[in-house]
């Protein structure tokens, strides 16, 4: 069975989401650059980092990367609306791999789970 992250790797973005992202990129190169160092590092892949995550990446605290992220609300509008829903799309896939993964290990818990029960009750185990 394909896992969400299966399907993440395999699905093409559509030609507007690639669209999109060139032009969010082109936008981010007219930034100061601790805001487009931000914003960049939360876009740039498919794997939707977390803020101490970026942080980490670029060197800098969890504190100055909401910083630049509120300056860059403030000051460029648009250009934040852009930045969140490309994060919104990559948290959308982030989920989506997570609820896979959950229901996968669900599945695997509640096999041993009756395995158990019917080693249990017939003193062997189901395979045997």
């Amino acid at each position: 069975m394909r896992t969400g992250e299966d399907v993440a790797r395999c699905t093409p973005p559509k030609k507007t989401e690639t669209a999109g992202r060139a032009a969010l990129l082109t936008a981010l190169g007219g930034l100061p650059p601790g805001r487009a160092g931000v914003a960049l590092a939360l876009v740039a892949g498919r794997d939707a980092p977390t803020y101490p995550e970026v942080a980490a990446r670029l060197g800098i605290g969890v504190g100055t990367v909401h910083t630049h992220l509120r300056r860059l609300r403030e000051r460029h509008p648009e250009i934040a609306v852009a930045v969140m829903a490309e994060r919104a799309r990559q948290l959308g896939r982030r989920h989506e791999a997570a609820l896979a993964r959950d229901e996968a290990h669900s599945r695997q818990w509640h096999r041993k789970r009756a395995n158990r029960r019917y080693h249990a009750r017939y003193g062997r185990w189901p395979w045997e």
